[in-house]
């Protein structure tokens, strides 16, 4: 979990190997995390994700975490 100074802590990834999907482990790290954060007074937290994640979307949702901004990243790749 990170931190970037003004109170935020963040969550950099959450995964859970796909045979274990679908028994509330994720929502289970994720309130861990929240417990963490919070417990040691930061006062908000987020995480990143891609929009097009759907699953990891509808978690995080589920887990009560709100859209706050997106971002478009684009890859060149050279040959």
């Amino acid at each position: 979990m990170g931190n970037n100074n003004n109170g935020t802590a963040q969550i950099g990834l959450i995964a859970v190997h796909p045979q274990a999907q679908g028994k509330g482990i994720a929502s289970y790290l994720i309130q861990v995390a929240t417990n963490y954060a919070f417990d040691r007074g930061f006062e908000t937290l987020e995480v990143a994700t891609q929009y097009n994640n759907k699953p990891a979307m509808k978690l995080y949702q589920k887990s009560g975490f709100k859209i706050k901004s997106k971002q478009y990243i684009y890859h060149i790749w050279n040959k």
